[in-house]
């Protein structure tokens, strides 16, 4: 495959996880609704971006949880729910990990900024 054909496969990608984000997608999810085996959108994916599959939906669903932390007035709760999560505690993990921060803490610290 060429890499632009690749790069026009990862915006289509790009916009149905956007598009369901309310849902738990799995990488398996994601392959199916588009064709491919799990191996083909794990290469496609990863030569294009240069993460993997299940990467890259995770860091699609922590930078919409950035803006809306930092944009609006949604609970975790309510944040974690909308991005599929049943647990406000597994979604909190999840964004630690990525982010370095709890949610709330690195909503506190986008606040301070607006404030400085």
């Amino acid at each position: 495959m060429n890499i632009y054909r690749n790069e026009r496969i990862v915006k289509d990608i790009h916009r149905f996880i956007v598009d369901h984000l309310h849902v738990s997608l799995t990488v398996t999810d994601v392959a199916k609704q588009f064709g491919y085996s799990t191996e083909q959108l794990n290469r496609i994916v990863k030569e294009t971006t240069g993460s993997s599959p299940s990467l890259y939906i995770r860091s699609i669903k922590i930078n919409q949880a950035k803006k809306w932390l930092e944009n609006s007035e949604m609970t975790v709760t309510e944040i974690a729910h909308v991005l599929g999560y049943e647990y406000e505690n597994n979604f909190s993990r999840m964004f630690q990990n990525a982010v370095g921060v709890q949610p709330l803490i690195y909503r506190n610290s986008q606040q301070k900024k607006d404030i400085d």
